[in-house]
């Protein structure tokens, strides 16, 4: 199969590029309106863009026309914290991703429950075993997209102990969803099955 972008309808490209560059993190994103109402949402657009400085991307597509909450609010207040999303918490995620009004508070609205962040005023999802504060440092426009690409940099980290061991994170302990495919008929996650590990290649001409 063969599939020309430029030729193909919008809803067959989708489908296609968000399958096969999977599986990508499932987060939930926090933040909060300038009258200080929170708001939640569920995102896979998204990555790690740099170490240092620590910065994270999210790139965030319009709703039937509109600028989404989560874009309003980081403009406005340049304040969001990422979280990640354990399997247990799938079903909260995905309800999180309807399409509620501004005014609704989505922690409440899904029964997810909040706990305050450390550095910014939206709050952490207590739920997640990973999560990101952190501060606005540019909104970018992608060319030729209606999307737009929030890049943030991490101001704090809150990991779950219970996943720390010598002072790393123990990947085997760590279990984030994956989003692999969505579409009219719901969405389709991961979860990480077997880890594979790898020894680094040897110097040029040198030996194992």
């Amino acid at each position: 199969m063969q599939i020309d972008p430029s030729r193909t309808a919008y809803g067959v490209v989708f489908q296609t590029l968000s399958c096969c560059l999977a599986p990508r993190p499932v987060v939930l994103v926090s933040t909060m309106s300038r009258a200080g109402l929170p708001n939640l949402a569920p995102f896979s657009m998204v990555t790690l863009l740099s170490v240092a400085p620590p910065l994270v991307g999210i790139s965030i597509l319009p709703r039937h026309g509109g600028v989404k909450d989560t874009l309003r609010n980081i403009i406005d207040t340049a304040e969001f914290t990422v979280n990640t999303v354990p399997p247990r918490l799938a079903e909260e995620a995905v309800r999180a991703s309807a399409d509620f009004s501004p005014e609704v508070d989505e922690f409440a609205a899904c029964g997810i429950r909040a706990r305050p962040s450390e550095r910014v005023r939206p709050a952490c999802v207590s739920a997640s075993p990973v999560a990101l504060e952190c501060r606005r440092v540019d909104v970018l426009p992608l060319p030729g997209s209606e999307a737009s690409l929030v890049v943030g940099v991490v101001l704090l980290v809150h990991v779950d102990d219970a996943l720390v061991r010598d002072g790393a994170v123990n990947v085997e302990e760590f279990c984030p969803l994956g989003h692999l495919q969505s579409g009219p008929s719901g969405y389709v996650f991961s979860t990480v099955g077997r880890i594979l590990r790898m020894a680094p290649p040897p110097p040029p001409g040198g030996e194992r």
